[in-house]
């Protein structure tokens, strides 16, 4: 690239910027830019605004160009010694590999500072090196309600060391962005690697799933409670001491074991512990304080610093392993175990000490399990073929659980800002986030009140009729924003606490840790193929596209479960496993629907 900076004086160079909106600023600053000045540019780029202010002080004044990208020093240095040799060799001008936000103290103060990027704030440290009489020009973000836009900026130091700011007028410049530092590594991470550390956490689901279920039956719910914290704390102490991606790759792979165990062993340990009143809403607390952890991820990021960041998830491991402490085993999975004494004090602490409705519910179990569970056979795969209740029961918890992941949610949650800048929003990532957890935590607590209202079936059906709508987005700056709070009050209807609870409803007990692993399994791959294909399909097909596709996801779930899932709201285990085997309750008697109907011809035919 050549470009000439040159003028019989500096009025008629600013002339010739005209179409630029550099000139302004050099214009702006022309009164400091005097013979012998000394001057600062903040981000100087190719060198063309440095060599133009450098032509500006004449040979007794000095420029200082500041950018932190090597590559774009070199060409710098290449340009002028094309077009104007004599500034280097007379030291008129330096360019110094730097963070701009902290300036250049040593060949401080500066008449005249200009920053070519747009910063979220003015710099302290620039306002310290100007001097008295001196002027910067500068872009900072700024923030109306939600939109965000950019002033110019005209900050003036008096000689008694005063500052004054003045707008001058909207522009809009390139993001100021951050040196090549990193609380990891010597470098930024790149978009390859950053899809790893979304996507590997999948991993660590599919390889953690295949044993939560033998751990669980042989090692009891509790127990795997507590084993949840050590790949979660051993995940944060990784952050907080990893001096490569590989390490974070590490961290995040153990993140998805500790968080995908959870997964498996919630649902369970909820609907072991739980009446029939309240199942449902028990369960749907589990994607409630999900989104809360989100929610204060994202509050908590915003304003705390990566090993700060990592100091704070540690201690809530910490925590939640001391109050984990004082829950009991499940009084259903001690029964099974043949300890019934046990089993009694599990449900004298869940119930509160209150003997009727333990003697009750005791001997509800006791029918059940004998029912239900052989603890001398051993469950197979095969076991999810024994009738026609499990399979229905397991397709439709991969449906389920399928069209969780692809729906869109992990990539939202995943790619926020990203979303963001490609559909056209000028609002702040951060403030869209901490938005969208805020609407989601709502929307959960909605879920909790609706669950056994509103009932399973009707929420998940009104959340996925709502995600097949929810992503007619345009360029307006707004509607993004809308569009996905949309997306996210429906997510969190239905389709995202929805799945675990009718997971944990639908398996008879002996059957249930097999088929939620596996179901959870499938849930995991469908997540990693989701998040890693992501951006390759944003660019082979465009995001409206690739939303589109997760809309007709939603479709085809509604049509599955519009057509084999029963409400499950307020009935028992054994209600709802017959009803899927096609057994229907009548008068107390648990009859076959075919028995039901020819009952019913019977009777008809006496009649006539």
């Amino acid at each position: 690239m050549t470009w000439h900076c040159n003028g019989t004086t500096n009025q008629e160079m600013i002339d010739k910027l005209k179409a630029w909106l550099h000139a302004y600023a050099l214009s702006f600053l022309s009164d400091q830019l005097k013979t012998g000045a000394r001057a600062l540019d903040v981000g100087s780029g190719s060198g063309y605004l440095t060599a133009c202010m450098a032509n500006m002080v004449g040979p007794q004044g000095r420029v200082i160009g500041i950018e932190h990208i090597p590559e774009l020093i070199e060409i710098s240095i290449r340009n002028i010694q094309k077009d104007c040799p004599n500034f280097i060799e007379e030291g008129r001008i330096k360019f110094l590999e730097a963070d701009g936000r902290e300036g250049y103290p040593t060949d401080s103060p500066y008449d005249a500072i200009h920053v070519g990027a747009a910063a979220d704030f003015v710099p302290e440290q620039l306002i310290e090196q100007l001097a008295p009489g001196g002027r910067m020009i500068i872009p900072v973000v700024a923030m109306e309600g939600f939109q965000k836009f950019q002033d110019l900026l005209q900050v003036d130091k008096h000689q008694d060391g005063s500052i004054t700011q003045t707008k001058l007028m909207h522009v809009s410049y390139v993001p100021l962005t951050d040196p090549t530092k990193t609380p990891v590594g010597t470098e930024p991470l790149s978009d390859y690697q950053v899809s790893w550390l979304n996507s590997v956490v999948y991993i660590g689901s599919l390889t953690v799933l295949p044993i939560c279920r033998y751990i669980s039956e042989n090692y009891g719910r509790k127990r795997v409670g507590y084993l949840i914290t050590v790949p979660l704390m051993i995940c944060w102490i990784l952050t907080l001491s990893a001096s490569n991606f590989w390490h974070l790759l590490v961290a995040r792979y153990l993140a998805g074991v500790g968080g995908t165990t959870s997964l498996f062993l919630t649902p369970i340990y909820v609907s072991e512990i739980s009446g029939d009143s309240i199942r449902g809403q028990l369960g749907s607390m589990f994607m409630f304080s999900l989104k809360f952890g989100i929610l204060l991820g994202y509050i908590i990021g915003a304003f705390l610093s990566y090993h700060l960041f990592a100091v704070c998830a540690l201690l809530m491991c910490f925590l939640y392993f001391l109050c984990f402490n004082f829950l009991p085993e499940t009084p259903i999975y001690l029964l099974r175990n043949e300890t019934e004494v046990a089993s009694t004090e599990s449900l004298m602490w869940l119930k509160n000490n209150d003997t009727t409705a333990v003697e009750r519910e005791l001997s509800r179990m006791k029918i059940f399990v004998e029912k239900n569970y052989n603890a001398k056979n051993t469950v197979s795969l095969k076991d999810l073929f024994r009738d026609k209740g499990t399979i229905k029961a397991f397709i439709i918890a991969m449906t389920l659980l399928c069209g969780q992941q692809t729906c869109g949610i992990m990539i939202v949650l995943g790619y926020t800002a990203k979303i963001f800048e490609m559909a056209g929003s000028s609002l702040h990532p951060n403030i869209c986030a901490i938005i969208i957890g805020i609407i989601q935590i709502i929307s959960c607590w909605l879920s909790i009140l609706l669950m056994e209202r509103a009932g399973r079936k009707t929420l998940i059906s009104i959340s996925c009729i709502g995600i097949y709508h929810s992503y007619d987005v345009s360029s307006v700056n707004w509607l993004p924003l809308i569009a996905l709070s949309a997306f996210s009050i429906l997510y969190c209807l239905g389709m995202g606490p929805a799945p675990f609870v009718v997971m944990s409803e639908i398996f008879s007990s002996d059957i249930s840790a097999l088929a939620s692993s596996i179901a959870l399994l499938f849930m995991g791959l469908m997540g990693f193929i989701n998040m890693k294909t992501f951006p390759f399909l944003v660019d082979l097909i465009g995001i409206h596209s690739n939303f589109f596709l997760s809309a007709l996801v939603g479709l085809l779930t509604l049509i599955v479960i519009t057509c084999m899932l029963p409400e499950t709201k307020g009935r028992s285990l054994q209600s709802i496993i017959h009803e899927l085997n096609g057994i229907t309750e009548h008068s107390g008697v648990m009859t076959s629907s075919c028995q039901v109907l020819q009952n019913n011809h019977n009777k008809e035919s006496r009649l006539h």
